[in-house]
């Protein structure tokens, strides 16, 4: 679980310093921070703070950005970063038995946008997620959403 919260924070610090650095930044690669057992709470806020103030901004919305997956826009990249978060709210949560405590709205505001970014074919290699799994027709849309980006939802 560990390994999981240093992924999400990472990922957030790293998407606030593109921000930050404004349009044509690149992203750095993802880096361990070493964060204690009982500090991810306080790292993801710092992260998290971050974040929003580096994207406060409308302006670096509009400008392109250097990520992994190619040049994108700024709202891409934000959209992306909050598509990373929900998703692993529900990967944390269900580790922890505690789906029900997730806010629905979240995932159905999401789930749209990773319907348009994340393509249902090809997946793997560049498209760093498994194959859409099938869901039951009355799915939350959390279960949609982990479902989408190739999630194990059975």
């Amino acid at each position: 679980m560990c390994t999981l919260l240093e992924h999400v924070v990472d990922g957030t610090q790293r998407t606030a310093a593109l921000g930050e650095a404004g349009p044509g930044a690149v992203m750095e690669e993802e880096t361990p921070r070493g964060v204690p057992d009982d500090g991810w709470a306080a790292a993801y806020a710092r992260a998290r703070a971050r974040f929003r103030a580096a994207w406060a901004d409308d302006g670096g919305l509009a400008g392109t950005y250097t990520v992994p997956w190619g040049d994108v826009p700024g709202h891409g990249v934000v959209g992306a970063e909050v598509q990373e978060t929900v998703v692993h709210a529900w990967d944390l949560a269900r580790a922890l038995g505690a789906v029900g405590r997730l806010d629905a709205r979240l995932a159905e505001a999401t789930l749209p946008f990773a319907e348009q970014i994340v393509p249902a074919e090809p997946r793997g290699g560049a498209v760093p997620f498994g194959p859409v799994r099938p869901t039951a027709p009355d799915a939350g849309p959390y279960t949609r959403l982990a479902a989408w980006l190739g999630r194990d939802v059975g």
